[in-house]
């Protein structure tokens, strides 16, 4: 895994209907679901949910396998681990996952959003730790 590549998984996530989507499919495991179950589970129209899934395929991010006349998408759980480890090692090295200045920033009232918070509310595992 490289800089490029890293980037590469990390802009094809770049916007919230991506996010949704993957997050769905890493909930479904790797068994992944149907372009189908896809459609159904975010009610999303068929080609907005198309161009989605497209960034992730290009980025490697998720799988797709024609099976009979659907198209099942699964996460590529090895290439989303290497992105995060590589992101924690080369783009973070000696810094932690919560600094102390962005939490007394955040517990100052530096932050106007519900998602500030303390150290401790911080969960700095990667959501994509799945091992198959």
């Amino acid at each position: 895994m490289n800089i490029e590549q890293t980037a590469q998984c990390m802009a094809a996530l770049g916007s919230v209907a991506r996010l949704q989507v993957f997050a769905v499919l890493v909930r479904a495991g790797d068994e992944g679901l149907t372009i189908t179950e896809l459609r159904q589970a975010l009610a999303l129209p068929a080609s907005t949910l198309a161009h989605h899934l497209r960034a992730m395929v290009d980025a490697g991010l998720v799988v797709q396998e024609r099976i009979g006349r659907e198209v099942c998408c699964r996460p590529d759980f090895r290439l989303i681990n290497a992105a995060w480890a590589h992101f924690r090692a080369e783009c973070c090295q000696g810094v932690s996952a919560t600094p102390a200045g962005a939490v007394a920033y955040a517990t100052a009232g530096g932050c106007t959003t519900a998602a500030a918070g303390t150290a401790a509310d911080v969960d700095a595992t990667p959501a994509a730790t799945h091992t198959p």
